[in-house]
C-alpha cells in the first residue's frame, strides 16, 4: 500500500482518488447487484470519483470509517452525465481501503 502523503492526508478525496486509481476498493451489495444489473458499471463509479468532487460529508453512524465520516462524491461517469456514489475509508485486510456504500446512479 503506498503511503499518503501530507496533502492526502489532509484532504480525503485526493487519498479516495488514489485508492480508486490503485483498484483498492470494495463495493457493497447493492452496488454489486446494480452492477451485474446493467443500471452502470465499475467504469461508471471509477470515473466519477477520479473526476469528482465532494458534494457531502456526514458522520458514519456506524463508526466502521477510519476517520469517522462517509463521503458523497459526485462527477461524470463515462458517458458524462453526473453520477454519485457515497462511500467510506476502512482498514482492509491489507490496510486502507475505499468502501463504496451506494450508487445515487446519473442524475
Amino acid at each position: 500500500m503506498p503511503r499518503k502523503s501530507r496533502k492526502e492526508a489532509s484532504d480525503p478525496l485526493l487519498w479516495i482518488q488514489k485508492l480508486v486509481r490503485c483498484r483498492d476498493y470494495k463495493f457493497s451489495r447493492k452496488v454489486l447487484n446494480g452492477i451485474s444489473n446493467g443500471d452502470f458499471g465499475e467504469e461508471d463509479i471509477e470515473e466519477s470519483i477520479l473526476r469528482g468532487s465532494i458534494r457531502k460529508c456526514e458522520k458514519d453512524e456506524l463508526g466502521e470509517s477510519i476517520d469517522g465520516k462517509k463521503y458523497v462524491i459526485c462527477g461524470p461517469a463515462v458517458c458524462g452525465l453526473e453520477f454519485q456514489t457515497a462511500g467510506k475509508l476502512i482498514y482492509w485486510t491489507h490496510g486502507e481501503t475505499y468502501f463504496i456504500i451506494t450508487v445515487y446512479g446519473r442524475t
